[in-house]
């Protein structure tokens, strides 16, 4: 006949375990305490971080023949050139905005390299769905985000002289040809450029910039740093009270410390979980700080081609 073995000291039942958590509240309620007082101190500690969008577009076409994205390669071009923003600071000698902050490549021992776009305050974004170009800006300094803004109208205005000054000297050699063909396509080409350089001389650039739209607050993530914490302190809590409760119940040294071990390990096992849970939810929040997708910029292959 099959004898029925009684069941194990060692299996854990879920009511004596909910029962020994309320006999230990306060204790509990401590690790709790602790941990949440320890995420708000690193929300408190931690400097917030903003994101602000500038949202361009094409107005003021030179050619008729260009496309829209053709001009606005030109500016990303302009505007990632070292060159011109020494200009530029040059001008704005009180701005904290330093060409490291957005520079698309990195020189290391001779060789360039494309930098991570989470290590840049700012990049450009094409959403071809929505047919919208923007700059995107996350800083922990909210004047960087008006120097910007500053820098983009600079550039605005620098794109705007060279394709005046492309115009005026396609009219001059289209006048010739003009007065001995005389054709319809090249009086239409001929009027447009006419009209475009007046436009730019009464001050309407080739891109129009919207300023920059109220910054928002992305970081630190205040729900899911106490959440953690709840978590956190939970775990280790409760983890400290089956410790200190089986220290009680044992009296055998040798079962004593081996479950002791047993139990630490555990405890080394979640919070090494833990840890690992912090990483990768950091990691994540870096990937969506990049922005929508970072498949869709193509420009860094461009430029560094070039």
């Amino acid at each position: 006949m099959l004898e029925v073995s009684p069941p194990k000291d060692n299996e854990i039942d879920l009511f004596e375990l909910f029962e020994l958590l309320w006999r230990s509240k306060k204790l509990l309620g401590a690790f709790l305490a602790i941990s949440i007082s320890l995420g708000g101190s690193f929300i408190y500690i931690k400097k917030p971080i903003y994101e602000s969008k500038i949202f361009f577009s094409v107005q003021n076409k030179p050619i008729l023949s260009v496309k829209n994205q053709t001009i606005i390669s030109e500016y990303k071009e302009m505007f990632y050139s070292k060159s011109l923003f020494d200009v530029w600071k040059s001008e704005n000698e009180k701005s904290e905005l330093l060409y490291d902050h957005f520079s698309i490549t990195k020189v290391i021992n001779g060789f360039t390299f494309i930098r991570d776009q989470s290590d840049l305050l700012a990049y450009f974004f094409d959403d071809k769905k929505e047919k919208l170009s923007l700059l995107v800006i996350k800083t922990k300094n909210l004047s960087l985000i008006n120097d910007f803004f500053k820098y983009a109208n600079f550039i605005n205005i620098k794109l705007t002289s060279s394709y005046k000054l492309r115009s005026k000297v396609d009219i001059k050699m289209l006048q010739p040809q003009l007065k001995k063909d005389n054709l319809p396509q090249n009086s239409v080409l001929f009027l447009y450029m006419n009209r475009f350089i007046n436009s730019a001389e009464n001050g309407r650039p080739v891109i129009a910039i919207k300023p920059p739209i109220y910054p928002e607050k992305i970081s630190p993530r205040i729900t899911l740093i106490i959440a953690l914490s709840i978590f956190l302190g939970g775990i280790i809590g409760t983890t400290f009270i089956l410790v200190k409760n089986k220290i009680r119940e044992r009296k055998e040294i040798g079962s004593l410390m081996w479950e002791t071990f047993i139990v630490l390990k555990i405890l080394v096992i979640y919070i090494s979980l833990l840890f690992d849970l912090f990483i990768r939810v950091g990691d994540n929040f870096k990937r969506k700080l990049r922005g929508f997708n970072e498949s869709k910029l193509k420009q860094k292959m461009v430029y560094s081609s070039n």
